[in-house]
């Protein structure tokens, strides 16, 4: 059964997304690891664009938000590097390229976890969404909130196995971690933001990197 959308009050430098098919079949890429969307549901998506932020990003260029709000952001492509700063140190959290996200809560920076510094590698397609904005669509179509339920799951997971790599692996196996799950991302970022999100040496990783980029291809 359709349900009509309200059309949301456009806040200062959003822009309402022309869902052309190439923006559709990068999102579908993205939300079918979630769940499998039917034709309706689809079409739904399309409907919603005033909820949603498309932005494009030139590589080198830092990605910032004046929102307050948690923020869903989903890069459909391109790379990107999230940095926190802690007392003037500058430490990798994540390397992402399209089909990753992450969720951007400002007030991390007040707990002391630092502020994120977001820096596009690669010319970047960056779709985004307020957490409030994601509520009232999931009250209206619930698929949405097993997507949103999978995002969170999986930024959980993830800063798990982040944290018990760090702890029990050695810089070897670390590396060949990545190697064996994310291996694109050893030929899209550099070695030295490589070795820091590794918590290691660049001198330490490229010891590393040779012998195995040689298994790799």
């Amino acid at each position: 059964m359709h349900v009509p959308i309200r059309t949301k009050k456009k806040l200062q430098q959003t822009i309402s997304i022309n869902w052309s098919p190439t923006i559709i079949d990068y999102f579908h890429n993205f939300i079918k690891q979630f769940i499998n969307l039917s034709e309706e549901e689809k079409q739904i998506l399309k409907e919603s664009n005033d909820f949603w932020t498309l932005n494009y990003f030139k590589k080198k260029q830092f990605i910032g938000s004046k929102s307050n709000e948690i923020m869903y952001c989903i890069i459909l492509k391109g790379a990107v590097k999230i940095s926190v700063d802690r007392n003037e140190c500058c430490q990798v959290q994540s390397l992402l390229i399209a089909g990753d996200f992450w969720i951007r809560r400002k007030e991390d920076a007040k707990k002391g976890i630092g502020e994120q510094i977001i820096n596009c590698v690669e010319d970047t397609i960056l779709l985004s969404i307020e957490h409030s904005d994601l509520l009232y669509l999931i009250s209206k179509f619930d698929f949405l909130s097993i997507m949103k339920a999978g995002m969170e799951k999986k930024e959980i997971c993830f800063l798990q196995k982040r944290i018990t790599d760090l702890q029990i692996l050695t810089a070897y196996e670390r590396y060949e971690e990545l190697c064996k799950n994310s291996a694109e991302i050893i030929y899209r970022f550099n070695v030295g933001d490589i070795a820091n999100y590794l918590g290691m040496k660049s001198e330490t990783l490229s010891r590393i990197r040779n012998p195995m980029l040689m298994k790799v291809s």
